[in-house]
């Protein structure tokens, strides 16, 4: 970091490259995974950089989506917003008001409390999954829709 409070764990520096077994490691077994870190502008020192990249012990490379800078005013999202990552700060965030089948959204709740983002109008958690809660701060949450006008939500 460049400035100010230093991180307490390498995952909150402004930028990271960090290194993860991906098994076990033994006389016989030592891959692992090279991931890059960067945090968006305005972010909270003491908070979790996002993870932007992976290259996997394969040799595939995983890039994250993209992330819209923090929300901080009443902000309904749209369905090309679908695929990135939401940082969260503040006010009221709305799902699309009508999901289509497959858009996903990964929200990140930074609004120092608990928030529960609007599912959109014409919008419901499908049928038998976990009731529609408050997302605790600091956690994040992934929204799918897995058919138009249902979501459920991993996290």
């Amino acid at each position: 970091t460049r400035d100010g409070n230093i991180p307490s764990v390498t995952t909150e520096a402004a930028a990271a490259i960090v290194a993860y077994a991906a098994e076990d490691h033994s006389t016989g077994d030592k891959g692992g995974d090279l991931v890059f870190f960067t945090s968006p502008i305005d972010q909270d020192d003491d908070t979790t950089s996002i993870e932007r990249m992976r290259i996997e012990a394969n040799g595939g490379v995983q890039a994250r989506k993209t992330v819209i800078k923090a929300v901080t005013g009443n902000t309904t999202l749209a369905d090309e917003d679908s695929g990135k990552t939401i940082y969260w700060t503040a006010g009221t965030l709305t799902l699309p008001a009508t999901a289509e089948s497959g858009q996903q959204f990964v929200v990140i709740n930074n609004t120092n409390g608990s928030a529960t983002p609007n599912l959109g109008t014409s919008n419901a958690i499908a049928t038998n999954w976990t009731a529609h809660a408050a997302m605790a701060d600091e956690t994040a949450r992934t929204y799918i829709a897995v058919a138009a006008n249902t979501w459920i939500y991993i996290g």
